[in-house]
Parts: C-alpha cells; structure tokens; sequence
C-alpha cells in the first residue's frame, strides 16, 4: 500500500504537471501568445495549482454545509478562472477577452491530466488511504451527529478499544453503520446490570460516554480472533451488537480520523 502511494506521488504529480503544462502551452500557440513558451506555461500549472489547493480548501469550508456537487463544481470553474486570469495577464501579458478562450481551451485539453490525476493520484489514495463518510442517523450521539462530514482512516488495521470505525452491517453489507468498538478478539464481553464489563472486570467508558448512560441488555459472550463488539454511542438509540452479535474484523472499512469543517 504504502509503495502504491509512494509511486502515485513521486510519478503522477509531476507528470501531471508537465502535461498540464503542455496542454497550456498548444493552447497558448493556438491563440497566438507572443511570448508563449513551455518553461513560462510550466511556471503558470504549478503557480495555478499551489494557489487552486488553497482556494479549494477555503471554498470547501465555505460550502461545507452545501451537500450539492453542482454548484461546488461551478464555484470551482470560475475560482479557477480567476486564478487563471490573474497568471496569463502575469505571464503572457493578454486581456481577459483572450484568456476567457485560452481557459476554456484549455480546460478540455486539460480533461486528459484531470482524468490521469483522478487514476493515479485520488484513487490510490481514496482506496488505500482515506474516505470521506456522512453520518446517518442519532446511534452515536452525542459524539457524532447526523450529517456529520468526516475522513475514516483505510490504512490503519490496528483496531483498538474505543475507536470509531465504519463497517458494513453484517445483516446487509450494502449498508454501513458507524460504531464503537467496545470487545476485542478472545475478550470476554458481558452487559449486565445496565453496564458492560470486559473479561470480568467493568469497563470504564467515561471517555465518551456522560456518567448517567446506561447501557441496556443481557450478553455474555466470547469473542473469536476475528471478532470485534462494537456498540453506539447513544446506548437507547443504536442497533449494534447487542443486536446482532460480533462484528467480523474483514467488515471494518476503517477507523474515524478527522472531521475538517466542524460538527
């Protein structure tokens, strides 16, 4: 995993940008830029791209609460064309009339880097490294609410008590439910008395569960090497193991990482 991001890095970016750079540079020929030369449209992709990541981010902050991609991509489109336009005039020294026609140009040029970049560069990572999860429903409230924007991490297999995952719910693995894990493989899990004791002894759960929660049901049950018991956080309001038993390890997409805009 970690040499098939390597290679996406080392390999797709700068090749990205090479031919990011190339498309500029056709495109500003065929228009007939005078002073259009390849090391001058190199410099305008990288400076182009460096300032559109922090636009981008700044935008997605902006738009975190805007679940529709249509406009997000059209904020984008026009961002990026001021961006553009501040660099041609920079660079090739045209008007805004003519860099209109270039970007435009350009841009459908540019469809076969953004497709290149999209292969080797976000899959890779979005498959091996980091997903983006919405929260569905109150089951792990009050820590994670609906609707909620979120990175689970892929890579990291070193499930422990406590972590949030994302798994498939093992009933139906076209869904995917949000939980707690609360067992490990080979420990003992036992609810009782409105509270979950592991291996005989009760679990201390004041980390993210308030003094007053109870935690209902009657279980008492060892789990196997592959097995994990995971709840939610609002113990009235999720179906989790207590449910429907033990959550194999192999259903686990991955671990809660970071949520980057705020509840």
């Amino acid at each position: 995993m970690g040499m098939v991001i390597l290679i996406a890095i080392l390999v797709g970016i700068p090749l990205g940008f090479l031919l990011e750079a190339l498309f500029l540079h056709w495109t500003a020929k065929i228009f007939k830029v005078e002073n259009a030369n390849y090391k001058t449209a190199l410099r305008i992709s990288i400076y182009f791209w460096l300032m559109a990541i922090v636009v981008a981010i700044i935008i997605g902050i902006l738009l975190s609460a805007i679940k529709i991609e249509l406009i997000s991509n059209i904020v984008a489109i026009i961002a990026g064309f001021f961006i553009a336009n501040f660099l041609y005039k920079k660079y090739y020294q045209t008007d805004t009339k003519k860099n209109i026609k270039i970007y435009i140009v350009k841009m459908l040029l540019s469809g076969v880097v953004s497709f290149f970049f999209a292969i080797a560069v976000f899959v890779p990572i979005r498959v091996y490294v980091f997903q983006p999860f919405y929260v569905q429903g109150a089951a792990m409230e009050p820590n994670f609410h609906d609707g909620q924007y979120m990175f689970i991490k892929i890579y990291d297999k070193s499930y422990q008590r406590g972590d949030v995952v994302v798994h498939k719910y093992p009933k139906d693995t076209t869904k995917y439910f949000i939980k707690r894990i609360i067992g490990l493989p080979g420990e003992k899990i036992e609810i009782r008395n409105n509270a979950v004791y592991v291996n005989g002894n009760i679990l201390n759960e004041s980390a993210y569960l308030g003094a007053d929660v109870e935690t209902a049901g009657d279980i008492n049950i060892t789990l196997a090497g592959d097995e994990c018991f995971v709840m939610g956080d609002n113990r009235s309001g999720s179906s989790d193991s207590r449910a429907w038993g033990p959550l194999k390890k192999n259903l686990i997409i991955g671990k809660y990482w970071i949520t980057p805009f705020g509840k």
